[in-house]
């Protein structure tokens, strides 16, 4: 078959994109990177007090799921010990099970059990211990401690922000933002954040906020102080925010509209009263299902040769890991289907459907399913929209790929027997 130069592939690529839903399809099973639990920790200050909030997210892929009652149940109790310098000083549970109906809903990656714990902030330096078991098991895992430095937490009358998807979620009659959720990270995804800072100076009714990542300031504005109290609660398997407007017992900032300029990595925030910096806050920007062919960089540029010409590639492979990955994300910017998002949604599809064909597609004889030609195809057009399997009388296997609104066949041979289809067309 001709090459293809770089741009017609990619054009192809963003078709295919636009024809066949994103990531995998129903029937596929596209790996995903193993996400263990994923705690937060939430301090939403009061007059008298300082309110904790500890909430929890675990794929369903995680736990163990018994067959009961015409569907599949599954469940964790969380144990948690307090401690100080003197040891434990209190103890705290929680029990949370689910019921799925279809086996298929227990291998999810993308769906999740999620809990809340709440209590009095100590005013003394502690931490959690969390232990973890699974209900249908009883087997008890020690998780690793939670810490609370209240000094830094609680400096200066700023507390961690707290993310929160947009659009409203309209759970038990009243309004609210649901939790991200990841570890008090900003997902990097296709979907967007905002974020609410608790306040627990009651004297700052406005501060100065600027928001930098590599160099350059993603947000810069001067914010007034909303009153009213941040309330987070459970709600049918969701963990949710809500802000009750009518006490006046809390202060908060609002911070709208970033998520979308941030890419992976750490995030600065720093906070100006009358000129003066009174708060540093760093958080970090993960990508919590990456596809596992963008872990190596160097190998994630090299995938490139499937659509890009030699001397492309190598002009991105140039400088260190910070150039490189610089240089790949200006790549795929130029296709980029979404350009108000520093997600890119076609180059995530282009490394999902590699990890897709590391997963499918190798063979005996080749064990790279990325370099045998079936994984060639899927990553560049996608999943076929039918595929016609035959055997000759010689018992050779044929494949063939048919992509309707591409207007493109491939035909493969497998004459070994052994799954190493080879292009024939």
């Amino acid at each position: 078959m001709k090459r293809l130069t770089g741009t017609v592939l990619v054009f192809f690529l963003i078709l295919s994109f636009h024809n066949y839903k994103l990531f995998a399809q129903p029937d596929q099973k596209e790996p995903k990177n193993i996400v263990p639990i994923l705690f937060e920790k939430n301090i939403v200050p009061n007059d008298s007090s300082n309110l904790c909030y500890i909430s929890f997210r675990i794929p369903l892929n995680q736990l163990i799921f018994i067959n009961k009652d015409n569907g599949y149940t599954g469940g964790i109790r969380l144990d948690f010990e307090f401690q100080n310098q003197d040891g434990i000083f209190d103890r705290a549970s929680i029990t949370k099970n689910i019921k799925v109906n279809t086996y298929d809903e227990t291998k999810a990656d993308n769906h999740y059990l999620q809990g809340l714990l709440s209590f009095e902030l100590p005013k003394e330096q502690f931490y959690l211990i969390p232990y973890l078991t699974f209900t249908n098991t009883q087997q008890s895992i020690r998780l690793d401690s939670i810490n609370f430095d209240l000094k830094k937490l609680l400096s200066n009358g700023i507390s961690h922000p707290v993310v929160l998807e947009n659009g409203e979620n309209d759970c038990g009659g009243s309004l609210s933002h649901t939790l991200a959720n990841y570890r008090n990270s900003i997902p990097f995804s296709d979907k967007s954040y905002f974020l609410i800072i608790p306040v627990s100076d009651s004297f700052l009714t406005k501060a100065k906020i600027v928001i930098d990542q590599e160099n350059r300031t993603v947000f810069e504005n001067e914010l007034n102080a909303n009153t009213g109290r941040i309330i987070i609660k459970e709600c049918e398997n969701n963990v949710l925010v809500t802000t009750d407007s009518t006490n006046h017992t809390g202060k908060y900032f609002i911070v709208r509209n970033i998520s979308e300029k941030l890419y992976e990595g750490n995030v600065r925030f720093r906070f100006y009263n009358d000129g003066k910096e009174i708060k540093e806050i760093f958080m970090t920007v993960n990508w919590f299902d990456k596809p596992r062919s963008l872990a190596d960089l160097k190998n994630a540029i090299g995938l490139l040769n499937l659509i890009e010409g030699e001397e492309k590639v190598k002009q991105i492979l140039n400088g260190d890991d910070a150039e490189k990955g610089k240089r790949l994300r200006e790549y795929w910017n130029r296709f980029d289907p979404d350009s108000s998002n520093a997600y890119n949604k076609l180059m995530a599809e282009f490394y999902n459907r590699a990890d897709y064909a590391v997963e499918n597609y190798g063979s005996i004889l080749n064990g790279n399913g990325i370099k045998s030609d079936r994984g060639k195809i899927y990553i560049r057009f996608g999943k076929p929209d039918e595929i016609v399997r035959d055997y000759s009388e010689d018992e050779v296997v044929y494949e063939i790929w048919k992509y309707n609104d591409l207007k493109k066949e491939f035909l493969f041979k497998d004459e070994t027997g052994l799954g190493n289809y080879i292009l024939s067309n």
